[in-house]
């Protein structure tokens, strides 16, 4: 016999492993039905994956495997019910996501995220030429409604003019007065601002000397990578950096249709 007994009693290593797919589906399902639906749902989730992995500890299983996925699903119900659901609760419970249910008009200090991005909406010259829209996620300083002061720190999206706000960077506070809308389903955030198109942004603060590196740096590249044809040089940029702004929306919408958008995802280091 090849091998001997001990061949025969080694691990097989071609057996599928499954202990961490209920842990992953449960913060899944948790984050999935906590946005769509209710934030209370993460709780349910997570309360139901808790008492399932008890009952699997309580009965002392031989196994470590079972004891290991059992332990797994444990944690995964509790980062479900309390990191995501107070999240979730402190969301759609913020002061400022009661005024947008009501569509007022906020005067907010707030703290840029984010780069801004595109909203591919528009035509590619408007992109190019900042008359288009971007999109960034902003944490709120201070927020004054109708002249009362809000206790508000969520995290807001804002929908502003690409002319004034395309070349924020993160880190840089500004002042702002915007529309308040409730955040599209999904986004873990207490409101959308909309900007008007002729409001720039009050510039409180500059942004953290390694985010104006960065900003250099990508400026440079765009400038080196203008010699070369459009469709190239704006695909440059995003396959080294992630900085798709010169991309023409035709060439993104091939990357996505070929399931190859992550090649100018916004770090760039998977390439």
């Amino acid at each position: 016999m090849i091998g001997g007994p001990a061949a025969a009693d080694a691990p097989d290593h071609t057996a599928q492993d499954f202990r961490l797919v209920p842990a992953a589906g449960t913060i899944w399902l948790a984050a999935l039905l906590g946005l769509r639906i209710a934030w209370w749902w993460a709780l349910v989730c997570g309360a139901l994956a808790a008492i399932v992995a008890a009952a699997v500890l309580a009965r002392r299983p031989r196994h470590g495997r079972a004891v290991a996925g059992a332990v797994a699903l444990l944690l995964a119900g509790a980062l479900s019910a309390v990191l995501l659901g107070i999240r979730l609760h402190g969301a759609t419970h913020d002061s400022l996501h009661a005024e947008a249910e009501r569509s007022a008009t906020v005067h907010a200090r707030v703290t840029v995220r984010e780069r801004p991005r595109p909203v591919r909406s528009g035509s590619a010259a408007h992109q190019r030429n900042g008359t288009g829209t971007v999109l960034l996620t902003a944490q709120v300083e201070a927020a004054v409604v109708h002249g009362e002061r809000l206790d508000s720190t969520g995290r807001v999206v804002l929908l502003a003019p690409a002319e004034h706000w395309s070349r924020l960077l993160p880190g840089q506070t500004v002042a702002l007065s915007g529309a308040l809308a409730l955040p599209r389903d999904g986004r873990l955030a207490v409101a959308t601002v909309r900007v008007p198109g002729d409001v720039p942004p009050t510039t409180l603060s500059d942004a953290p000397s390694w985010q104006r590196g960065g900003a250099a740096l990508r400026r440079d590249l765009r400038a080196a990578s203008s010699v070369l044809p459009e469709d190239a040089a704006g695909l440059l940029p995003g396959l080294v950096v992630g900085d798709t702004s010169g991309l023409p929306r035709r060439v993104l919408d091939e990357f996505r249709a070929a399931g190859m958008s992550h090649l100018v995802a916004v770090s760039g280091m998977n390439v």
